[in-house]
């Protein structure tokens, strides 16, 4: 799966981060899994001019693609000169489920 905001960051922008009303069927654009009625999503409007289209995001998803992954995090990855890969965080886990990792681990790390 091509990473479908990596592809073009600078073609994203935050409309909001809160509970939208999101569109039957709608399905996170990171993940590919849907929502759940009353979660905290990214609402983002994707591309630009014309072909500009509103898209969504888990909060989770939203927050994993701007810290990294729980590897990442914790400094155990390539990028700071560990052996553990970026991406996927941890084998056997989904997308999602490493960005709610991800999120939660960062949460905690950065608490005041």
């Amino acid at each position: 799966m091509s990473h479908p905001i990596a592809d073009d960051p600078y073609q994203c922008q935050l409309v909001s981060l809160d509970y939208d009303k999101i569109p039957p069927g709608e399905k996170c654009m990171d993940c590919e899994e849907p929502f759940d009625k009353g979660q905290k999503v990214a609402s983002l409007m994707h591309g630009g001019g014309k072909g500009a289209r509103r898209v969504y995001l888990h909060h989770e998803c939203m927050m994993r693609n701007s810290t990294g992954g729980i590897n990442h995090i914790l400094g155990q990855c390539s990028c700071d000169g560990g052996n553990k890969p970026c991406d996927p965080d941890v084998p056997g886990l989904s997308r999602r489920k490493n960005a709610r990792l991800a999120y939660y681990a960062w949460t905690l790390i950065h608490q005041n």
